[in-house]
């Protein structure tokens, strides 16, 4: 069977950060069983010693897109819960300083979120 390439901006570095973006800094074992790549396959694509097939792109389209959707789902679900909350995507998002253990009142060695218990 013929492998069509995909075109040469899909790059194995833009691969790359895709399956960083999905799946986080252990992308690769995530990326290979979401795609049913094996893992030699992989290690070609990005090397570059096996083209990037357009089917592969064509399904790595499909993993951002259901991410995507999950992702605003749960964005909708958070407004629901906490109406105004949630900061707008453009908003700026506040630096969280955490003082180092010396710093902290006797008996503050943990942070707990979601407030007072």
């Amino acid at each position: 069977m013929t492998t069509i390439a995909a075109p040469e901006a899909i790059t194995a570095a833009f691969l790359a950060q895709c399956g960083e973006a999905l799946f986080g800094p252990n992308w690769k074992a995530a990326l290979i069983e979401s795609l049913g790549l094996n893992e030699r396959k992989l290690r070609r694509i990005l090397g570059g010693t096996t083209p990037i097939p357009v089917g592969l792109v064509a399904d790595l389209g499909k993993l951002i897109h259901n991410r995507a959707a999950s992702l605003e789902d749960l964005l909708d679900q958070l407004d629901a819960i906490a109406p105004g909350l949630a900061p707008a995507p453009d908003a700026p998002v506040e630096p969280v300083v955490i003082p180092p253990k010396s710093l902290r009142p006797h008996g503050a060695n943990t942070l707990r979120l979601g407030g007072a218990r």
